[in-house]
């Protein structure tokens, strides 16, 4: 009977414990409104102070670099240090920045000239494909279309001469000037003569299609190596400059 009694205590308690937690979240689900009334016009203030600031962010900085510069220009007319520093120093990221651009303009050649080897690649793997199907019998048809991809082959090999022609030449300015020799601009210029349909002839262009597919092969290496090591000098060339920018700002801290 005790046990019965002790069942019933827990019950009532618990049950009063579930009425108190029912209470209390209806009051807490019936005060959001209310709180979201009063806690909105703060988060829209909030919101339009980051935005505000988040505007004048540059304009903050582009008037603290213009006050530096103004410092740097009467502090590099002195002879006393950290004058002749910071003359050093404006050279070196005059020279850098120079060379960078260089650099960029360069590697962006060379991964469009990638680019332009790697459809020409594409193009004269179709048509090697159309060649063998000729060189087997194909018939008029084949051979047409055998006709067509040569011609769009050729018109892409056309544009990857000049785009292998000029990061040649660019290559020349440059201190990889040594690797432009390895570079040459005749990718391919033409097939034989097309207009004769026999086995020879058919022989002789896939001879050439296979023989253009490795040089822009070879060509297109080559190319991805000079990208690569435009773009590691592309690196090293920020972080020189990123070393010099650094000294400056810390002299000009100092000095006050």
């Amino acid at each position: 009977m005790s046990g019965l009694r002790e069942c019933g205590t827990l019950t009532v308690v618990f049950g009063a414990q579930l009425g108190w937690a029912r209470v209390d979240a209806t009051w807490s689900y019936e005060a959001l409104p209310l709180m979201y009334d009063e806690l909105a016009p703060l988060a829209k203030s909030l919101r339009h102070r980051r935005s505000r600031q988040k505007r004048a962010a540059p304009l903050r900085a582009a008037l603290a670099e213009a006050a530096m510069t103004r410092k740097e220009r009467q502090l590099r007319s002195s002879s006393e240090e950290p004058g002749p520093r910071l003359n050093e120093l404006a050279e070196l990221r005059e020279r850098l920045q120079a060379e960078l651009r260089d650099l960029t303009d360069a590697a962006s050649l060379a991964d469009t000239t990638a680019q332009a080897l790697a459809q020409t690649g594409r193009a004269l793997d179709c048509t090697a494909g159309w060649s063998v199907a000729d060189i087997l019998g194909g018939g008029s048809i084949i051979s047409m279309i055998k006709n067509n991809e040569l011609d769009e082959a050729l018109d892409l090999a056309s544009e990857a001469n000049q785009h292998v022609s000029a990061l040649r030449q660019r290559l020349t300015r440059m201190p990889l000037s040594s690797t432009a020799d390895r570079l040459y601009a005749d990718v391919i210029t033409r097939f034989a003569d097309i207009s004769l349909d026999n086995i020879l002839i058919d022989l002789s262009v896939h001879h050439q299609i296979t023989a253009a597919r490795d040089h822009i092969d070879s060509l297109l290496v080559h190319v991805c190596d000079i990208h690569a090591k435009l773009t590691d000098q592309v690196t090293a060339a920020q972080a020189e400059l990123r070393t010099a920018e650094a000294e400056r700002r810390t002299l000009l801290r100092l000095v006050g």
